[in-house]
């Protein structure tokens, strides 16, 4: 099946065995992957968490222009999983579709494929980074150190969480390997934090056929919501490099890069709910487009920039694609440490930035793991409550309160 931009993308990123970048060097021939047939179960099954985590992400962020990387969540979730067991190593693997393989064959199947992929385009610039910060006398295990290194070749520091100058150094990481893209990922670090996994990507493709600059203008982009608001289209006449296809229920266009090893896909429904369209969307409804008769047509594009933070929201987002012990107490992190560790935050922070020559986008996605309290429930008052003083022989009402805001 043909793949779209965003899952050519996560692919890349699962397959990641360490940092990789590569130059624009020149528009070889393109010649296709082949794939073997587990591999291809892998693309597929990639393909669904996309869309599923693109789905549920604009659940929470209604009415927001989203920029997400699934390959950026995922890759950072196979890092999580190798230190996992029991439950929690099934329910991780299991959000991200990648439940029925062992975490051997799946860190195999991603390594084989890296050096095919790396190899697609080298006119587009491509760099995928992973990193562990561990506290300082936290027990790391031998094995995971490792399979960190050996198969994500992620870089390893051994820190201490409440200096300042620790978070000069991760933010500085984070800004190194997304080229300035994400400069801050941290506004703080939680001293209690014992552990920290970070994953990285950067992507810039220049377009197969550029834009012309001079033809860009004003025009009307009806929102969601309703509204209309005025953007800067690109135009560009009809080409073999921009082929589609329409119809009267949507309307599908494929933009290049470089050789055509990687593209990008736009999908517009002709139906006025969105919100439909996108809960119907599936890997199999965008193969049956694929394989209609391409086209090509002269096409007009918003030229835009979009900044996207998931901030506090990524945790209740992968516990609704079904990853939640990971965060809770009763954790099983045993193959990451002897200490008991449980998935204290989550977060992503992305950039992309469409233009007349093409495309240039990063994200940075984190863990953070802090120590368990030994099976002890923890007690959030996150809520409206109401509080009592009492005296405690007589149980007698001293003062009442509520807190609401």
């Amino acid at each position: 099946m043909k793949r779209t931009f965003a899952f050519l993308l996560l692919t890349l990123l699962f397959t990641a065995s360490c940092e990789q970048f590569q130059t624009p060097q020149g528009n070889e021939e393109y010649e296709p992957i082949v794939l073997t047939k587990s591999q291809q179960e892998v693309v597929a099954r990639g393909d669904a968490f996309a869309l599923d985590f693109l789905r549920v992400t604009a659940k929470s962020f209604p009415g927001t222009n989203l920029f997400l990387s699934p390959m950026s969540a995922s890759m950072l979730c196979c890092m999580l999983a190798n230190g996992a067991e029991a439950e929690t190593y099934a329910e991780i693997v299991k959000a991200i579709g990648m439940d029925g393989f062992t975490i051997d064959q799946v860190n195999d199947c991603y390594a084989t494929l890296v050096s095919a992929l790396l190899k697609a385009d080298r006119s587009v610039a491509l760099s995928l980074a992973n990193s562990i910060w561990a506290a300082e006398g936290l027990d790391v295990k031998a094995d995971f150190k490792k399979r960190m290194s050996s198969v994500y070749d992620a870089d390893s520091y051994v820190v201490d969480f409440t200096q300042n100058s620790t978070l000069k150094q991760i933010n500085g990481w984070c800004s190194d390997k997304t080229k300035g893209l994400i400069p801050k990922m941290f506004e703080e670090l939680d001293p209690q934090v014992q552990m920290i996994l970070i994953n990285a990507l950067y992507f810039k493709g220049t377009w197969q056929v550029q834009f012309t600059k001079g033809q860009t203008a004003q025009g009307t982009f009806n929102a969601a919501s309703g509204q209309q608001t005025t953007v800067q289209f690109m135009r560009a006449g009809a080409s073999d490099a921009f082929t589609g296809y329409a119809d009267e229920n949507v309307t599908v266009a494929r933009l290049p890069y470089g050789n055509g090893a990687f593209y990008m896909e736009a999908i517009m429904p002709a139906e006025k709910d969105f919100t439909a369209f996108l809960n119907a969307l599936t890997p199999e409804r965008i193969a049956r487009w694929d394989t209609n008769n391409l086209q090509k047509f002269e096409l007009r594009f918003p030229k835009f920039k979009v900044e996207f933070d998931t901030d506090e929201q990524l945790v209740p987002i992968m516990q609704a694609l079904g990853m939640k012990k990971a965060f809770s107490y009763a954790a099983e992190f045993g193959g990451m440490s002897n200490t008991p560790l449980y998935v204290s935050n989550m977060r992503q922070k992305s950039y992309v930035s469409i233009d007349e020559e093409g495309t240039e986008a990063a994200a940075v996605t984190e863990a953070e793991m802090r120590k368990n309290a030994a099976g002890n429930p923890m007690l959030v008052f996150d809520r409206p409550f109401v509080y009592l003083i009492r005296e405690k022989s007589t149980g007698a009402i001293l003062f009442a309160g509520m807190k609401l805001n």
